[in-house]
């Protein structure tokens, strides 16, 4: 599994109220050529071929159990958080340098998520296309484009942005409101 900055997801990241039929979750960047947005990604040096990354709800669900690796890098987006929606939702985001996994674990049997093309850096998160999680799922994910950018590179709190220390990740957005990161993996 490929990792993506953690600033690219929750700079589109956004929640809607739950419902009586569910909740979604919105979020953002360009639609991919194939049915895997990842195919064409090219793998971090040393790394050799790309990565599987998520497509379908069992690979979403994946997510949600322990990584294969626990290695964790100190103040780098890239990799695999997690973290809870608003409503109790338990959330796992996937930072890579040009894309963003986010997935939802809406209930013990149903998981949903979505992958988008973005542009993640240590400074900001870019999400460059729209993208909703399939249809007919008891929550959804929406993902926009949208930007966040580091709070620390502002001299005022901006209205969406993030906070990396070691490997606990804040995002404060209109949307989104307060959500807190823990780094899982590198991955």
């Amino acid at each position: 599994m490929r990792t993506v900055s953690l600033g690219v997801l929750l700079a589109s990241l956004a929640l809607s109220a739950c419902t009586a039929q569910g909740s979604e979750t919105i979020i953002g960047g360009p639609a991919p050529t194939s049915t895997n947005p990842f195919d064409q990604l090219n793998p971090p040096s040393g790394e050799g071929t790309p990565k599987e990354t998520p497509s379908t709800a069992a690979d979403y669900e994946a997510l949600f159990g322990p990584p294969k690796s626990t290695k964790t890098t100190p103040n780098s987006l890239t990799g695999t958080w997690a973290g809870e929606f608003s409503g109790g939702y338990d959330a796992r985001f996937v930072f890579l340098s040009d894309a963003l996994v986010v997935a939802k674990k809406c209930s013990s049997s149903s998981t949903t998520g979505v992958t988008v093309t973005a542009k993640v850096s240590s400074s900001s998160v870019k999400t460059l296309e729209s993208k909703t999680s399939p249809s007919g799922a008891t929550c959804q994910i929406t993902v926009r484009p949208t930007e966040l950018t580091d709070c620390s590179g502002t001299s005022s709190k901006s209205d969406s942005c993030f906070t990396l220390e070691g490997t606990s990740l804040s995002i404060q957005s209109s949307v989104l409101g307060y959500i807190e990161l823990t780094k899982l993996s590198d991955e």
